[in-house]
């Protein structure tokens, strides 16, 4: 397999850079996922996109989390699917406990997209839990540490998100040259409003890439701050300089965790 790649260590201005520790560390947890799709070439693919993953557990069960159309390649915000940025296949890298290299992982997408077909962003969650199985020594970091199932958000609440923002530098569908950060890079913005009992939107909007980032929120327990997993980004709106969040209930169901009844304030 032939992968076209460009690294870049670009800087846009509503990028923030950590200030603490505890922030920091949630970089640890965002995995970059590169989506490819096949050529008329045997055996050769092309980047046609750059998302952003996680790991959650329930029980014995591992699943990397995304947002649907990263795996899918549908528009929830038009409801329909987009062949030509659809990957077939999607790899991403995890280190190895005892050694200085990387592995990585290669999971074909097409019995995936056969069972999610397009929906709207209203009509159901943006978002899938894909169960894997990993080999023993896979070093992989999970959320699970981060999850509190009555927690509430607070208009104004702080959140975070490390995402791997990309550009691809052209728009001639020919060349797949796409230039992404390396590093997950973290965006800072805070909780707006409840849109549907599905999601909610905060502040900043964000590049391509950073779909599919676990977003956290920080709060302060008996004096000291404490990070929770609060959702998973889905999609932005540049016109208002938004972002659309799916809810972490609606990934806690999906993967059959407990979910408490609550409301958003």
């Amino acid at each position: 397999m032939r992968l076209i790649l460009l690294l870049s260590l670009f800087h846009v201005s509503f990028f923030v850079q950590a200030q603490t520790l505890d922030v920091d560390s949630l970089k640890n947890y965002s995995y970059l996922l590169i989506l490819t799709k096949k050529t008329a070439s045997k055996d050769n693919y092309n980047v046609v996109g750059i998302g952003t993953g996680f790991f959650v557990r329930n029980k014995k069960d591992l699943y990397l989390v995304s947002a649907d159309h990263v795996f899918t390649g549908n528009d929830p915000i038009k409801g329909v699917h987009i062949d030509s940025t659809s990957p077939d296949l999607m790899v991403f890298y995890y280190e190895i406990t005892g050694k200085n290299n990387k592995s990585f992982k290669n999971i074909y997408l097409d019995s995936i997209k056969s069972v999610n077909p397009p929906k709207f962003v209203w009509e159901s969650p943006d978002l899938l839990p894909y169960k894997i199985d990993l080999p023993n020594n896979a070093k992989i970091k999970t959320i699970d540490r981060f999850i509190d199932n009555k927690l509430t958000l607070r208009q104004g609440d702080s959140l975070f998100f490390w995402g791997f923002p990309s550009i691809q530098p052209t728009l001639d569908s020919s060349i797949r040259y796409y230039i992404f950060h390396p590093n997950p890079i973290m965006y800072k913005g805070v909780f707006l409003k409840n849109i549907d009992s599905l999601n909610f939107m905060a502040t900043p909007t964000t590049n391509f890439g950073a779909s599919g980032s676990p977003v956290f929120v920080r709060r302060q327990v008996n004096g000291k701050d404490k990070l929770f997993f609060v959702g998973v980004l889905s999609s932005a709106s540049d016109l208002h300089n938004r972002s659309f969040i799916v809810t972490y209930r609606e990934l806690l169901k999906k993967i059959g965790k407990t979910v408490s009844v609550l409301k958003y304030q």
